[in-house]
């Protein structure tokens, strides 16, 4: 997953902002399963939504869910 979001970041963000995105990324998503109950597909598409915008990276609607079918089972 991280290859994934890694893979996101890469032409938008510096390299040194990258690492923190990553770091921010897996905060949110332990986060997002801190909650009620979710699918998984929808704890991958508000997690990554909250890390763009604090990044203030866009977040196109179909980002997200193109991110999770790039994620292996």
């Amino acid at each position: 997953m991280n290859e994934v979001i890694r893979q996101v970041g890469r032409n938008r963000l510096s390299a040194e902002v990258a690492s923190e995105f990553m770091r921010t990324g897996n905060q949110c998503r332990i986060d997002e399963r801190l909650g009620e109950c979710k699918p998984c597909h929808q704890v991958v598409v508000h997690s990554l939504e909250r890390t763009m915008r604090r990044f203030g990276v866009e977040y196109p609607e179909s980002e997200g869910p193109a991110v999770y079918e790039e994620i292996p089972t």
